[in-house]
């Protein structure tokens, strides 16, 4: 995990409600407006984090998408009390490992045990823990969270004074507890899956399938001819490669295909029967131009002529759920065009 220092916001909030000097905690402390709140909820959606979470309806909600670690912060009406989110992109340590990081980043050690948290499309781990921030004596929970569709991290905790923890440790736990992924919007609108249109690429000695509003354009000099569909947001992609004459089977063309794209094959390949080819086809996923990608991949070859086709077709791993099947019928569209 990226070393951040992330305990400065919690703490400036938590040392304006710090008892001044000289003057003694009671023994009984102030009812936490946190607890107070727990009647009236209402559920956030924050889509720059591709997440979703409920908080009392009198919490007041930031977030600071454009910050190296982008922060979502929630706070209690009096600053007492915070839930917070952090992103990260991709790691490569498990999640208990991630849970000490948290803790060791926000100066703070786990006193619970850890425990994993059944979330709503994520994986993740949480504990309590106990830290002095900025002279606060601070309670709070921290979890380690990964996105299941995608490689995504998210460093989380909802803190509060040591004093008013037996207050507020359930609603705390209940705002970690809510956290879940939002479904990320298709690249494929309503119209997309109702209107398609079949496009003619003579210079490629193909045809296929692809949604109206798509965008298509060909590039037919380059090396290879390379023609390229688009979905109006530019998150999605349908590729074709031309090559001439190749004496490698089919299914090794394949194999150098997801080499080509820099990904790694996640499916069985399979053969797919394209009018006037021979093609064999499956999904992968990765990593491109720092975006984590679910694709298609196929490598075909013309019945009539030795000449051969690598085509994809990708969108944003997030989007997978939504966008596999449109995805697919586009690759399983392409058919020779008589010449």
């Amino acid at each position: 995990m990226r070393r951040i220092l992330v305990a400065a916001p919690l703490a400036l909030a938590l040392a304006a409600c710090a008892p001044t000097a000289g003057t003694p905690e009671t023994s009984s402390p102030a009812p936490s407006s946190a607890a107070a709140d727990a009647q009236e909820w209402r559920t956030h959606e924050a889509r720059d984090f591709g997440i979703r979470f409920q908080a009392p309806e009198a919490w007041t909600v930031r977030t600071e998408p454009d910050r190296d670690a982008p922060t979502l912060t929630a706070t209690s009406p009096d600053g007492s009390a915070q839930f917070v989110v952090m992103a990260f992109g991709p790691e490569g340590d498990a999640l208990e490992d991630l849970l000490t990081d948290g803790f060791h980043e926000l100066g703070s050690q786990r006193t619970g045990e850890v425990r994993e948290v059944a979330l709503e499309g994520m994986r993740a781990w949480m504990a309590e823990g106990r830290g002095d921030i900025r002279g606060v004596e601070t309670a709070l929970w921290v979890m380690a969270a990964r996105q299941r569709e995608a490689n995504e991290h998210y460093l989380v905790f909802a803190a509060t004074p040591a004093g008013r923890w037996t207050q507020d440790a359930a609603l705390l736990r209940r705002m970690m507890e809510s956290l879940a992924t939002l479904s990320p919007a298709s690249s494929f609108t309503a119209a997309d899956v109702r209107e398609w249109r079949t496009h003619e690429a003579r210079d490629f000695g193909i045809r296929f399938q692809a949604p109206e509003a798509w965008t298509v354009r060909t590039a037919p000099d380059r090396d290879p001819p390379t023609l390229m569909a688009a979905s109006p947001d530019g998150s999605a992609r349908f590729g074709v490669m031309a090559f001439g004459p190749q004496d490698d089977a089919l299914e090794d063309l394949l194999t150098d295909a997801f080499d080509e794209l820099r990904s790694e094959r996640t499916g069985e390949a399979r053969e797919v029967a394209l009018e006037g080819m021979r093609a064999w086809m499956a999904e992968g996923r990765g990593n491109i131009r720092g975006v984590e990608t679910a694709l298609w991949v196929m490598a075909a070859r013309r019945r009539e002529a030795n000449e051969h086709y690598l085509v994809f077709a990708a969108t944003p791993a997030g989007r997978w759920a939504q966008d596999a099947a449109p995805l697919r019928r586009m690759m399983e569209s392409v058919a020779t065009l008589q010449r």
